[in-house]
């Protein structure tokens, strides 16, 4: 089932990521990305395929696989299905701090984004976590501690939007979960916190099968699981504002992703962390291609699709879990 599941999400994305590369505004033919791809760009299709549309792929690809890891990352310290950079308040914390920064110093450089955002929500995930610790991760009280954070974040947000001026719309795209305008430069600045936290969620990986079985089990067998929890979080937070600080706040693909990829692969994470990354991956790619096409020549933002596409198949599942 692994193998399948695996194999027919790995053609969705290179399907979809090779419509993106034929689809836009100047007609390509296959032979022009081939040549693009293989010889970089030369004439106009070229500088289009290379320099606009394959770098915003490449982005698509790494903000799925990061929010995904770090949803599957998340619902596995906390052995709560509702976790995900989303409800906890990461996502919207490292949004927070990457916009504030953006308006008080237009000055600074993109490359500091990352880290801004691994702050913002090293912060915001501190407060969730802290305010459910002694309830154990529970669903509804980790639930209404991340509504909190995300609200207290958001107004915040709002608040900065609203004094920025002239950048606000820009921003505003951005937080809807936008890809319009990534470069290769963008690449450059996820993709080396993008391999860090996915080599540090593949070493949790052992130690999150662990945890599935409770603290106690979990402890008798070894496990620290204060260092453990504290690597599993730095990693789920590394990964979703890395992809925050390139796409935006991408909503539902890191509660999505885990859930729907644990019922193909089972509960193991060292098949469900790769796995659930690359479904993650395939769901940011397709949303995007729907978000350059569906209102052409107008582009909408690739977080309202990634939401189009979650929410029928989280309904799904509620409806597969409740007849269970």
């Amino acid at each position: 089932m692994t193998a399948t599941f695996c194999g027919i999400t790995f053609f969705i994305l290179c399907g979809s990521a090779g419509m993106a590369l034929l689809v836009g505004a100047i007609p390509v033919t296959t032979a022009q990305v081939v040549e693009a791809l293989l010889r970089g760009g030369g004439d106009q299709a070229g500088v289009v395929i290379w320099s606009l549309r394959a770098p915003r792929v490449a982005v698509a690809v790494l903000a799925g696989a990061c929010m995904a890891t770090s949803g599957a990352l998340m619902q596995g310290m906390t052995r709560n299905p509702l976790a995900d950079p989303t409800l906890t308040g990461v996502a919207a914390g490292a949004a927070c701090a990457i916009v504030v920064a953006q308006t008080c110093w237009p000055s600074l450089t993109p490359v500091w984004h990352p880290v801004l955002g691994i702050l913002g929500g090293l912060l915001a995930a501190a407060l969730t976590f802290a305010l459910t610790w002694r309830e154990r991760f529970s669903p509804a009280h980790l639930a209404l501690a991340g509504l909190a954070v995300t609200a207290f974040a958001t107004a915040g947000i709002t608040t900065v939007l609203v004094i920025s001026g002239p950048e606000a719309a820009s921003l505003f795209f951005w937080l809807s979960g936008g890809l319009a305008g990534r470069g290769w430069e963008h690449v450059r600045l996820v993709w080396p916190w993008a391999l860090a936290g996915a080599l540090l969620a593949l070493i949790c990986a052992r130690p999150l099968n662990l945890m599935a079985l409770g603290d106690d089990a979990a402890q008798s067998l070894g496990l620290h699981l204060p260092a453990w929890r504290i690597a599993c979080g730095a990693a789920a937070v590394m990964l979703a504002a890395a992809a925050v600080a390139v796409a935006g706040p991408l909503g539902f693909v890191g509660l999505c992703a885990p859930h729907l990829t644990r019922l193909c692969v089972g509960g193991d994470h060292r098949r469900l962390i790769p796995a659930a990354a690359l479904f993650g991956a395939a769901l940011v790619c397709v949303a995007d291609l729907l978000a350059r096409t569906v209102a052409a020549p107008r582009e909408l933002p690739s977080g309202f699709f990634t939401a189009l596409l979650s929410a029928p198949l989280l309904i799904r599942l509620i409806q597969r879990r409740g007849h269970a």
